[in-house]
């Protein structure tokens, strides 16, 4: 309950989520100052390990059930990696609408799949159908 609470909701999140993902990694003391420069300005970035993939699975893991109920609802990510003094994770998760909306849509979506396919059948042609 702390962890939702410094989340600065009660209740994790519903719906479909984006989860971007900023990652910013300690930048080598044996390198020369002109390399941590150019790293610190983006121009060298870390290719080193943890991958993006793995970077989002361990904060989309331990944001289940805080954030969001499951991992599952996040239909968008994307993970950057770079070199900073101030290294640490910022994490953004936006609602992608309301989860109201995306029943709406989902309902909508399934008649307006079914009216257009049953269109297309009466015309006797195979049309797309767009979801």
């Amino acid at each position: 309950m702390l962890a939702m609470a410094k989340a600065g909701h009660r209740e994790p999140l519903r719906g479909a989520l984006s989860c971007r993902i900023l990652a910013r990694f300690p930048l080598p003391v044996s390198w020369p100052q002109r390399d941590r420069d150019l790293a610190e300005q983006g121009v060298i970035r870390p290719t080193i390990t943890p991958d993006g993939d793995n970077i989002f699975k361990a904060i989309a893991d331990a944001c289940n059930r805080i954030v969001w109920l499951d991992d599952a609802q996040v239909v968008e990510t994307a993970v950057s990696k770079y070199y900073s003094a101030a290294y640490g994770v910022d994490v953004l998760v936006e609602q992608i609408g309301s989860a109201e909306d995306q029943r709406g849509m989902a309902r909508d979506g399934v008649k307006s799949a079914a009216k257009a396919k049953s269109l297309a059948s009466a015309r006797g042609g195979d049309h797309h159908v767009r979801r």
